[in-house]
């Protein structure tokens, strides 16, 4: 098993590879070089919306099964910031609460860079959206009192 992180991580598991790299390019593998491809909450990291299409892509490359799993924007409770409603507010005023409290994952920000990069962090995902990008999957809606909670794009051969 083949683990691949922004940051370095070390598994105590002989079975599992652990590897720094970039999800939206994991060239370095062939096409198909793995049997599963799976991702939880992790495309609402990578950026702009042409880095969640290449994170898409890849995962499409490199395997002909996939599971790929984030949260849903139209959830009222952002589970970044363990707030209700925050990914909801206008990115200015996103940016002054997290220069002015720590929101959940996220410390305070010591400046406004810091308090924009927070912002710009995670973004939830529309049905709509991940229909776009993973076009080939079915969308599963996983539920939480009866909400859609967060989608899953899941490919089967």
């Amino acid at each position: 098993m083949l683990v691949v992180n922004k940051d370095a991580y070390v598994s105590n598991d002989p079975r599992i590879t652990c590897v720094v790299g970039d999800a939206t390019d994991l060239s370095t593998y062939a096409d198909n070089a793995f049997d599963l491809v799976h991702s939880n909450s992790v495309i609402e990291h990578v950026g702009s919306w042409q880095n969640m299409q290449s994170m898409a892509n890849e995962a499409r490359r490199l395997a002909p099964v996939y599971y790929v799993q984030a949260p849903n924007y139209g959830f009222p409770y952002e589970f970044h910031t363990c707030m209700i409603g925050f990914h909801w507010l206008p990115k200015p005023v996103r940016r002054l609460l997290m220069r002015n409290f720590a929101c959940g994952h996220y410390p305070r920000a010591r400046n406004a860079a810091e308090a924009a990069a927070y912002v710009d962090d995670a973004n939830s995902m529309t049905g709509r959206q991940m229909r776009a990008l993973f076009s080939d999957a079915e969308i599963r809606r996983e539920k939480f009192l009866g909400l859609t909670k967060s989608w899953m794009a899941i490919k089967e051969k």
